[in-house]
Formats: structure tokens, C-alpha cells, sequence
């Protein structure tokens, strides 16, 4: 079975780097880029996943003008150190989302659920 493609982006060098280490011989990391990067990036690499820090301005909902062309239909695993209610989560459509502090233990099973279309939120980026 040949491993899942990823893309990790992030404008933080450090995240960017920490995420990478994390995935190296588990997944394909295809690219690794900055936000702004992350359109000819996908085009480019055509993952199955995409990677990506919650401050992305995709991620925050800011409109697709913003964007030189469409938002690639992708499924996304987005990094935050957010806690937020299961429902709030839940408000930004079928997610997976793991906080800074559970990427260790959470980002591979994150990724595999998103590439399955399964929603995935790591206990800390949880408020109960």
C-alpha cells in the first residue's frame, strides 16, 4: 500500500520543519511551503492532503478574492493552539483538527481520517 501525499503548509519556518519531522517515514510529504505558496503547490504536487497551520487565511474563512484562483477541493488537517467547543469545531464543516500540543501523538491519525473524509479533533483542541 503506497503511503498518503501530503502538503504541509505553514508560514511559521519552525511548525513548517516540526510538522515534516513528525510525518518523515510515515507519509509522502511532497512540499513543504508558506500560505501564500500553498495554491501552486497544490496544483503542483497534487496531494491527497493538505497540512496547515488554523492561521492560514484559508482556514480563518477569508474570501476566496483573496486567492489568485479557486481553493483546491482538498481535504485539510489544520494546526492550532485553539480550544474550542466540539460544535464550534464542528461549525467550520466535516474537520480535522489537532492542537500544537498533541501533534506527537495525533497528527498521522488526523491526516488518515481526513484523507477518509472522518472528522478528527485531538483532545486538546477540545473544550469540555
Amino acid at each position: 500500500m503506497s503511503k498518503l501525499r501530503v502538503l504541509v503548509v505553514a508560514d511559521c519556518d519552525s511548525l513548517r520543519r516540526s510538522l515534516v519531522l513528525l510525518l518523515t517515514g510515515k507519509i509522502d510529504v511532497a512540499g513543504a511551503v508558506a500560505s501564500r505558496l500553498m495554491l501552486d503547490a497544490v496544483a503542483e504536487v497534487d496531494p491527497e492532503v493538505v497540512i496547515c497551520s488554523v492561521r492560514t487565511p484559508l482556514a480563518g474563512r477569508e474570501p476566496e478574492s483573496l486567492w489568485s484562483r479557486p481553493v483546491p477541493a482538498k481535504p485539510f488537517v489544520f494546526v492550532t493552539t485553539l480550544t474550542l467547543d466540539v460544535g464550534e469545531w464542528l461549525d467550520f464543516g466535516k474537520v480535522c483538527v489537532v492542537n500544537e500540543q498533541d501533534l506527537h501523538q495525533d497528527l498521522l491519525a488526523a491526516v488518515q481520517a481526513a484523507a477518509a473524509g472522518e472528522i478528527y479533533l485531538s483532545r486538546r483542541a477540545v473544550r469540555f
